[in-house]
């Protein structure tokens, strides 16, 4: 059977429309998706480039900073070579001292006497050997300020009298003292070449020329004196020692030293000073 259908200009182009309309909607979602996918790489690879824009800013600072701690580094490492390098060219040494006061007799009902041991050690802690060029022992008796005495109670720094280098190092305090000898030694090398204005600091002390405690020390070498001193006073009082030291011929504030020790002059040991009773209540009966 032949069936054929008759349709106007106007009915075939409607036709046409709807039988080519699915074919545009999938060519136009086709389209679509290669457009966001380009969109989509486009943006991804502005993501990295980014990402790779940052990183290559975060590596350069870090390699800055890398340069700027290998640079501290090395400048720290170089001030600790040259300080190793001054240290291993300069003299260093220890002093050990002590000053230690012991009754000796009775004398009268004024003052007794006393045995004052003083010790002083210098050793050279150093690689290099130094000269110790002169010393001077000023040595000192103090007593409680008359003014402190009269209060019920007080709390003062004891203070301490000068040394040679410094003439204005005295220190006031409840302590007043006042010098009462000298001593003193220079280094038969160093005679005549003392630096100035320290040369004049020791003009009135009568130096042994050449003795103890004088000399160069090596590394590692240690000069010591230990004397007895006979002192009068009363228990109670004090005594102090101010040591001086010269090293090399005292070219530089740092080769001037000074120390300083004190003691305290005992009571008499119970059985002597009962003894020292009697003997004063034996003088004064005999007075009456």
């Amino acid at each position: 059977m032949d069936l054929r259908i008759s349709l106007d200009e106007q009915q075939a182009e409607q036709l046409q429309k709807v039988i080519s309309r699915p074919a545009q909607s999938f060519w136009r979602s086709d389209a679509l998706l290669r457009t966001v996918q380009t969109v989509a790489v486009v943006l991804g690879g502005c993501w990295v480039l980014v990402q790779f824009v940052l990183f290559q800013r975060e590596q350069t600072q870090l390699d800055i900073e890398k340069t700027r701690l290998q640079v501290r580094l090395q400048s720290i490492e170089e001030k600790q070579r040259s300080a190793d390098l001054v240290a291993s060219q300069t003299y260093r040494f220890s002093a050990e001292r002590s000053l230690s006061a012991s009754y000796r007799q009775h004398l009268d009902s004024r003052a007794d006497l006393y045995t004052v041991t003083y010790r002083l050690k210098v050793t050279n802690q150093s690689t290099v050997p130094f000269e110790l060029s002169l010393w001077v022992l000023d040595w000192f008796h103090g007593e409680v300020r008359p003014e402190l005495k009269k209060r019920p109670t007080f709390v003062e720094q004891i203070g301490y009298p000068a040394n040679r280098w410094n003439p204005g190092s005295q220190t006031g305090g409840a302590v007043s003292w006042t010098q009462v000898g000298s001593t003193g030694s220079i280094s038969a090398e160093a005679i005549g070449s003392i630096a100035s204005p320290w040369d004049f600091a020791i003009r009135d002390v009568d130096l042994t020329q050449g003795g103890g405690l004088t000399g160069v020390l090596k590394p590692g070498q240690s000069y010591t004196m230990e004397d007895d001193y006979l002192v009068k006073g009363r228990a109670g009082t004090y005594v102090a020692f101010v040591q001086s030291l010269c090293f090399e011929r005292c070219k530089r504030n740092d080769d001037l030293y000074s120390t300083y020790e004190y003691a305290i002059l005992p009571p008499a040991p119970p059985q002597q000073g009962a003894a020292q009773q009697r003997h004063a209540a034996d003088g004064a009966s005999r007075r009456r």
